[in-house]
């Protein structure tokens, strides 16, 4: 009734030859033009039947959900989740009576959460996501059957202050795989290997299902050589890990808590030792240091990171007020040189691709990683783009689908990886869709976490 125009867009992008073999995570958007002919979505409207909702922001920040419906043979009506997500701010026109807003995804939203962490040790890649997940408020359910097992254990994982969601993507980035929302919200991770799983036809579009079809090969992410850095991390011996930069006062009889940021995360700390780690004196540079107490909180108690820790520091004196000086010591985790490995399809080769991602931390891992982009983008590989499909709601990224084609001489399984889709007095869609057959050089995969056994036993390339 009031929807004008709507537009949005699901992708992942899978030219893009970055660390993640199937694209990088871009969140959804959507473009959305309301007709409002009485005043409906006006935030000035102090009678209007949704004041409630949108006055003093005109609606921003609002989640938003669009639906598209769908009739079904039995002449029934399917809706289909196409968005979800957050308004901007609307752009209000009175000739024509509309008003416009622009949205982003659920991953918009989740970029915003900032968070410290403990140091996790040997963790799979999926349990820390899982760890990083539940730090997001509200924090997003996984969808049935939607987080793959991990391949990579990350020998140190941490945040210090730092985006969660930028956290999770560089995780799953880590072994070649991206974690995203799906339009109906939900969360999802994908390994590298996700794909193969895909192995039936959803189905096929041929020249009575778009307007128009371009083939192209993508050579601007053509790479013959990929560099991929990778920086061991060790346990160091005890020495000091945070040191206060000034002396610190403390009244008679109270207490201060200041947080201490070291360089770099500790595996452990040891507790504070009078004299060793810390004076206090008075104004007349007495020495009360047998006044003072300094504690910090238990290992996996609240209040304390991998890089960061709230150190409280108790004065006994009921007179004088002391001038602390406080240090901490333990066994940080520390980083060797750079290193890299590379894959090369020959010994001359013209263009080159730099992976660096700290998550990225053992040899196997990064010569992996080499590997397998090497094999992805070596060759140029075949996309296809339908323009003016008819919609098809029910199409997710990652979706198989076959084209047939007979000018082009295209006959083959491709896989989804970009909906663009547009509501103008009717759904239709543009799709791009990468060939399956360039993706793997490989189709016996093992399937972590399941009883899918690839003959070869490759478990990542």
């Amino acid at each position: 009734l009031y929807v004008e125009q709507a537009s949005g867009r699901i992708e992942a992008a899978a030219e893009a030859a970055g660390p993640s073999a199937i694209g990088p995570t871009l969140a959804d958007t959507l473009s959305l033009i309301l007709r409002n002919p009485d005043g409906r979505f006006s935030a000035n409207r102090t009678d209007g039947p949704l004041y409630a909702d949108i006055s003093g922001n005109g609606g921003y920040d609002k989640q938003i959900k669009v639906d598209v419906g769908m009739v079904l043979p039995d002449t029934s009506i399917e809706y289909v989740q196409q968005f979800q997500g957050y308004l901007k701010e609307p752009d209000e026109s009175l000739r024509p009576k509309t008003i416009a807003f622009q949205a982003h995804g659920l991953a918009g939203r989740a970029a915003t959460s900032r968070k410290s962490t403990n140091l996790y040790t040997n963790t799979r890649s999926d349990t820390y996501l899982e760890t990083l997940r539940n730090l997001l408020s509200p924090a997003p359910s996984w969808a049935s059957g939607g987080q793959d097992v991990g391949v990579e254990y990350l020998p140190y994982a941490w945040m210090d202050d730092e985006g969660v969601w930028a956290e999770m993507v560089r995780v799953a980035e880590a072994e070649g795989g991206r974690v995203y929302f799906d339009k109906d919200g939900y969360l999802r991770f994908e390994s590298y290997t996700h794909w193969l799983q895909h192995s039936s036809s959803l189905v096929t579009f041929t020249i009575a299902s778009f307007g128009d079809l371009r083939p192209r090969f993508d050579w601007q992410n053509l790479w013959d050589h990929v560099i991929v850095k990778w920086r061991p991390r060790f346990i160091a011996g005890q020495q000091i890990v945070w040191q206060a930069a000034e002396p610190i006062a403390v009244p008679p009889s109270g207490s201060k808590t200041v947080w201490a940021q070291m360089q770099s995360p500790a595996y452990a700390l040891v507790a504070p030792e009078r004299t060793t780690d810390y004076t206090a004196k008075t104004a007349a540079y007495v020495d009360k240091s047998a006044d003072l107490t300094v504690t910090i909180p238990a290992a996996g108690a609240a209040n304390r990171y991998a890089q960061r820790v709230l150190v409280t520091l108790t004065n006994a004196n009921t007179l004088h007020q002391l001038f602390c000086s406080v240090q901490l010591r333990g066994y940080p985790i520390l980083v060797t040189e750079e290193r890299t490995a590379e894959a090369k399809a020959s010994d001359t080769p013209a263009r080159v691709n730099e992976i660096d991602n700290l998550y990225i931390q053992s040899e196997v891992a990064a010569q992996a990683m080499a590997d397998m982009l090497l094999a992805r983008y070596k060759n140029p590989r075949c996309f296809v783009e339908l323009r003016g499909v008819p919609g098809l709601p029910y199409l997710e990224v990652g979706d198989r689908c076959t084209v047939t084609e007979t000018a082009t001489g295209i006959n083959r399984d491709f896989i989804l990886t970009r909906i663009g889709w547009r509501f103008d007095r009717k759904f239709s869609q543009d799709l791009t869709l990468i060939d399956a057959a360039s993706l793997y050089s490989y189709a016996d995969y093992f399937v972590i976490g399941t009883t899918a056994l690839g003959t070869a036993g490759r478990a990542f390339y």
